[in-house]
């Protein structure tokens, strides 16, 4: 996703949860087949460099955590929190991966 309203539209009608400390994420089911996500990473949360290199980690473990059978159809918005700086030196992507999968079995 990448226009304003879309993420507009999933905050309004999806459903909101914090998965992790340093995540918040908005969900909504779609029923035309298609997967969607995007990503809010402030300022707050570090330099341009860092922001894109979180972007890169979660982009990779979203990619492992679809390709598996069974994830429904549906956007998905990652409000990433500024406490992911002190996490990032200990997660890696294999560890934001088992998050995510954490959080579409339960769908």
């Amino acid at each position: 996703m990448r226009r304003r309203i879309d993420f507009e539209e999933v905050r309004k009608r999806g459903r909101r949860s914090h998965p992790a400390p340093w995540l918040i994420l908005n969900q909504w089911i779609r029923i035309d087949g298609q997967r969607r996500y995007g990503f809010v990473i402030p300022k707050k949360v570090g330099s341009a460099v860092l922001r894109n290199r979180i972007r890169r980690i979660l982009r990779e473990s979203l990619k492992r955590t679809f390709s598996k059978e069974g994830i429904p159809s549906q956007d998905v918005v990652f409000v990433v929190k500024p406490g992911f700086i002190d996490r990032l030196k200990k997660l890696n992507g294999s560890d934001v991966q088992k998050i995510l999968e954490k959080i579409f079995e339960r769908r």
